[in-house]
């Protein structure tokens, strides 16, 4: 199912922060850069450039990219399908409420089209130096994979798009955890707890932060997903793969956010069905506007938000396939 397609933009941080005149440690960029390479393997190809930037330079960059690159009648399309499965109330202004949410929790980003990192402006140095590390990860990935392209590649499947997404900021997300371990001598490879720790706190609910309480559970969910169960999911492909497992992720990606969800249906090569509605006599009066999948993340958050919780946890794993027209 389509979901914020307007944020495979750019790759951020979520991390919520206040904005202050502070600059960051960008000396730290080159060090960062190599520990980063010799976890992952990834050759360092070339320097990433970087700047500042406040949040409401943050908000005009957003307004004018959407405004570049993202038709009106996409965005109306989109946010008619989240409306039509009962995702968002009838009153929802999608275009708003993604400017409104990334302007509010992003602490960084990394701009695919002009492969350019930036870092917004913030009191808290730890906040702010975890959020570089994420974009470097991005910056690095990309000078090997072309992450703009490796999301495109998915084409009209949704739920392949939300997996591929997960495996990018479930990686940087992963990258990011493990250099706050080794900072306390640890390391997520050898300390699986962690990983379950980080997760959360990457998923829970920051303070202050208005816009995302007050978004629909399909949209917070939306958005957290590819950083939290992104990053548990590159966590047992490298258990299983070790270092390779970084570029495995983006060789052979994960075809469904259930493999996301279930690693092991991932490293089995257990796909999903894939199933196509068939084709609808209608009036030529009529017009298909959009056709695609629904996966088992988007079944899950159905289930909890009209069946709640426990039958979400129990009925969303038994999801095979889906799609819509």
């Amino acid at each position: 199912m389509k979901r914020l397609g307007l944020l495979g933009l750019l790759a951020s941080t979520l991390v919520a922060v206040a904005a202050d005149s502070r600059h960051p440690l960008f000396d730290e960029i080159d060090g960062i850069t190599r520990t980063l390479s010799e976890i992952t393997g990834f050759e360092v190809r070339r320097k990433v450039p970087y700047a500042m930037i406040s949040r409401r330079e943050l908000r005009a960059f957003l307004e004018r990219r959407i405004h570049e690159e993202v038709k009106p009648e996409e965005i109306r399309i989109e946010e008619m399908l989240l409306k039509k499965f009962g995702l968002v109330p009838p009153d929802f202004d999608l275009k708003k409420t993604t400017i409104e949410l990334y302007t509010e929790q992003a602490a960084a980003f990394y701009d695919f089209k002009r492969r350019k990192l930036f870092i917004l402006e913030t009191p808290d140095a730890a906040l702010q130096q975890a959020a570089l590390v994420h974009e470097l990860a991005h910056a690095l990935a990309d000078q090997h994979f072309r992450l703009r392209r490796f999301l495109e590649r998915a084409g009209t499947n949704d739920d392949g798009a939300l997996a591929r997404m997960a495996v990018m900021e479930g990686q940087a997300s992963y990258l990011m955890a493990e250099l706050m371990a080794r900072n306390l001598g640890q390391s997520l490879a050898s300390s699986p707890e962690l990983v379950s720790l980080m997760s959360r706190m990457i998923g829970a609910a920051p303070g202050d932060s208005p816009v995302y309480d007050q978004a629909p559970l399909y949209i917070r969910e939306s958005l957290l997903f590819p950083y939290t169960a992104g990053m548990r999911f590159q966590h047992a492909v490298n258990q299983r793969k070790g270092r390779e497992g970084f570029r495995e992720v983006f060789r052979q990606p994960p075809e469904s956010t259930q493999q996301v969800l279930h690693p092991e249906k991932y490293l089995a090569e257990d796909s999903a069905v894939r199933l196509r509605p068939p084709e609808l006599r209608t009036r030529r009066a009529y017009r298909g506007l959009a056709e695609g999948t629904v996966g088992e993340f988007d079944y899950a958050v159905l289930l909890r938000q009209y069946a709640g919780e426990e039958t979400a946890r129990r009925i969303a794993p038994a999801w095979r396939g889906g799609a819509y027209r």
